[in-house]
C-alpha cells in the first residue's frame, strides 16, 4: 500500500492524473494550475430491467419535458444498476432529477436530487452539495437523507459538469469541462432551478476537489453564497498545468482511472475503518459514472484544461465558513486544516469560522462519519 501511495504521489506531481487520490465514490483532489484571479462487481439477484431498478423522474423545465429515457443514466447498462446494493445508494438514484441548463447557448441535462421536506423552508437559502473529482451525488447518500430529517434549508444534491450524471457533449469551444465551465454551470444551474429569483443565494458544501469549486465559485461570486462548508477540501496544492498529458497517454490515463484494481485500492485508501467502508459494493458505486457516454474524453477534458490553483486565495474567503476533517485522511492531510484555519483567521475573529477534526475518520466524513457530519451541519446552520 505504501508502494501504491508513493505511485499516485508521483503521478500527481507529473499532473498526469494530478489527483492525490482517493477515489471512492469518485472522491479525490485534482489540483492543476488554474487562471490568475483578478482578485486579490458485486451482482444480485434484482432484475436488469431498468425500469424496476431505477425510477428517474422527468423534469420540467421552461415547458419542456425530460423523457427519462433519454438521460445519461438510462444509458448505463442495467446490471450495473442492478449490482448496486446499499440502499442509501438505491434511494439517491431513485430520486435524480434532469434539468436543462443553458451553458453558452447549447442546453446540458444536469443531474440533481432535490430532498425538500415537509421541514424545508421556502425563504431559507438552499444548500447545494457539490461532489468531489470524477464523482457522483451518490458521494453523499448516507448524509444528505440525515440532514432531510430535520433541517430546514432546501438540500440539494448537484453533478456539474463533467461529473456524476449529468450530460456530456463532446463540443469544444462551447463547453468548458474545466474551472471557468463548472463555474457556470453552478451560477446557470442556481438560475434555472429558482427563475423566479435570478438573485438566490446559495450554502454551497463541497468535499475534496468538490470543496474547490465551492471556493472557486465563492470568490468570484460572494453575493451569491452565504454559507461555506468545506469537508477535507483541497486549496493548497497548485499543480503545474498538463504537460506530460498527450496521446496516447491520455486516454491510457483514463483507462487507469476507470479501472477495477485503482479503484479498489483508492477505496481503502480513503477510509480509516477499511474493513468497514472499503467494500466491493463501495467500489461499485464509485464507478457507476465511469460508464456514461463520453465520460472518458470529458475526464481528460478537466484534466487538460489546467484545473483548481486558489492556494493564493483562500485568505479571500469573506463568508461564515465551516471546516470538516478526518483526523486520519490519507489522501488530504490534517495539516491542511490548520493551513485554513490560519488563512482564514479574519473569519474565526468574527466568530465566522468553525472547524472540526473527526476522530476514527479517513478523507470522507460524510460517508464514513455521517452523523457526525450532519451534527456539525446543522449546528452551524443555525449558530451562525
Amino acid at each position: 500500500m505504501n508502494a501504491m501511495n508513493d505511485l499516485l504521489t508521483k503521478m500527481s506531481s507529473l499532473q498526469w492524473s494530478s489527483t492525490s487520490v482517493g477515489f471512492v465514490v469518485g472522491v479525490s483532489s485534482v489540483t492543476m494550475t488554474h487562471h490568475s484571479r483578478s482578485r486579490v462487481c458485486s451482482r444480485t439477484n434484482t432484475s436488469d430491467t431498468r425500469k424496476s431498478t431505477i425510477r428517474l423522474l422527468s423534469s420540467k423545465v421552461n415547458q419542456t419535458t425530460i423523457s427519462k429515457e433519454t438521460t445519461p443514466i438510462s444509458r448505463i447498462p442495467s446490471e450495473l444498476i442492478s449490482a448496486i446494493q446499499e440502499p442509501a445508494a438505491r434511494s439517491i438514484l431513485e430520486n435524480i432529477h434532469y434539468i436543462s441548463v443553458d451553458m453558452n447557448g447549447t442546453d446540458l441535462l444536469t443531474s440533481y436530487v432535490d430532498l425538500s421536506s415537509s421541514n424545508t423552508d421556502p425563504n431559507l437559502p438552499p444548500l447545494i452539495f457539490l461532489p468531489g473529482f470524477d464523482s457522483s451525488v451518490l458521494e453523499f447518500r448516507r448524509l444528505a437523507p440525515l440532514l432531510q430529517k430535520t433541517c430546514k434549508h432546501r438540500i440539494i444534491l448537484l453533478d456539474l459538469i463533467g461529473l456524476g450524471f449529468t450530460e456530456r457533449k463532446l463540443m469544444k469551444g462551447v463547453l468548458d469541462y474545466g474551472p471557468n465551465g463548472k463555474r457556470l454551470h453552478i451560477m446557470n444551474f442556481i438560475d434555472a432551478l429558482f427563475e423566479k429569483n435570478k438573485d438566490q443565494k446559495v450554502i454551497l458544501c463541497g468535499g475534496s476537489l468538490g470543496g474547490s469549486s465551492a471556493i472557486d465559485f465563492t470568490l468570484e461570486n460572494p453575493d451569491r453564497v452565504s454559507k461555506l462548508i468545506l469537508i477535507d477540501a483541497q486549496g493548497f496544492i497548485d499543480g503545474n498545468g498538463s504537460r506530460f498529458l498527450f496521446s496516447p497517454l491520455d486516454k491510457l490515463g483514463a483507462m487507469v482511472l476507470k479501472s477495477v484494481w485503482l479503484r479498489n485500492i483508492a477505496n481503502k485508501i480513503a477510509y480509516f475503518d477499511k474493513k468497514k467502508y472499503a467494500t466491493l459494493d463501495a467500489m461499485n458505486i464509485g464507478r457507476l459514472h465511469c460508464f456514461c457516454e463520453f465520460w472518458e474524453e470529458c475526464t481528460l477534458e478537466f484534466i487538460k484544461s489546467g484545473g483548481y490553483k486558489l492556494s493564493k486565495y483562500i485568505s479571500q474567503i469573506d463568508v461564515p465558513t465551516l471546516l470538516l476533517w478526518g483526523q486520519q485522511d490519507e489522501i488530504l492531510s490534517i495539516n491542511y486544516l490548520d493551513q485554513f484555519e490560519k488563512e482564514l483567521c479574519h473569519l474565526k475573529e468574527n466568530n465566522q469560522l468553525e472547524a472540526h477534526r473527526i476522530e476514527k475518520c479517513g478523507h470522507v466524513p460524510h460517508l464514513e462519519q455521517s452523523q457526525y457530519t450532519a451534527d456539525a451541519i446543522l449546528n452551524f446552520l443555525t449558530s451562525q
